[in-house]
């Protein structure tokens, strides 16, 4: 039950922090009107609903469709993964699974400095 008093505890206090410190963004009626003028397209505010701004943006759609696949690949690791490992290992599924996990991050995370080192 502690744990849930305290999540609901932190949570307030970041409710209370960002109302606080955070300014509101949303821009007034004539910054908009002036925004119609900019030359650069991806600043400028369209005029029309939803569906007519995204149809004038074909690479949103495309970042929008690639990440929601890559999100559905992603949510595999939590879901199907472990299925598979406990019908592949049978009892020791889970702890096939943890080693898969475990092994993934060490390679994530040491090939990342590597990287970074080389580039």
């Amino acid at each position: 039950m502690w744990i849930f008093l305290g999540d609901a505890a932190t949570t307030f206090a970041s409710l209370i922090l960002v109302y606080l410190f955070v300014k509101e963004t949303i821009p007034s009626k004539e910054k908009i009107e002036e925004s119609y003028q900019l030359e650069n397209a991806y600043e400028k505010a369209e005029k029309g609903n939803l569906w007519q701004v995204l149809r004038k943006r074909p690479r949103l759609l495309l970042f929008t469709l690639i990440s929601l696949i890559y999100s559905f690949v992603y949510a595999q690791t939590t879901f199907s993964i472990p299925i598979q490992v406990v019908e592949l290992f049978g009892e020791k599924g889970p702890k096939m699974f943890g080693i898969i996990m475990t092994t993934n991050a060490l390679v994530v995370s040491f090939l990342t400095i590597i990287i970074i080192s080389l580039t």
